[in-house]
């Protein structure tokens, strides 16, 4: 798991290009973050957190008479919010400013699916640039992180209180 994730992510890039084109996904908005959704640093990220969960808790909700299922739904998640929140995140910046990947598989001749970061680059011309445009434009970029990260600052604090159990 650990050498994966030292084998830089530009090595994927032609393997994951030929599975977009076979799939037909190219030009879509599929393409652009389909290949990340599951990552072996979410997986570690995500293993690592599963194994501070404390075993008393969780045998706490069998003894109360909870089956498994319900040990995952009503224990394990609400714990967890806060590492999948985290998990989105960091997988939403990563492709949100992950500027080779998007120019890849972005279609331009479909002017709906080129991205901030592409469209950026085109304000850029062989002698002259358009620097009011792209402060402009890196100015806008900004307000979905900002949204996204004062919609989950609320969970992350709640995430850091409900987990406080002593062994």
């Amino acid at each position: 798991l650990l050498a994966t994730m030292m084998i830089p992510g530009m090595m994927f890039m032609v393997p994951q290009f030929f599975m977009i084109c076979k799939m037909g996904l190219f030009g879509t908005k599929w393409a652009m973050f389909l290949p990340h959704l599951a990552s072996v640093f979410g997986v570690f990220m995500l293993k690592q957190f599963m194994d501070t969960i404390p075993d008393s808790l969780l045998e706490a909700a069998q003894i109360d008479g909870a089956s498994e299922w319900q040990v995952f739904r009503v224990v394990i998640i609400p714990l967890s919010i806060p590492i999948i929140l985290t998990l989105f995140l960091l997988t939403f910046l990563s492709n949100w400013s992950n500027f080779l990947w998007q120019l890849i598989v972005t279609d331009f001749e479909n002017p709906l699916s080129i991205t901030l970061p592409v469209g950026l680059a085109l304000f850029r011309g062989q002698y002259v640039s358009e620097l009011g445009l792209i402060m402009s434009a890196s100015c806008f970029s900004i307000v979905p992180v900002a949204v996204l990260f004062l919609f989950a600052q609320r969970y992350f604090i709640e995430g850091m209180t409900q987990g406080a159990v002593k062994e």
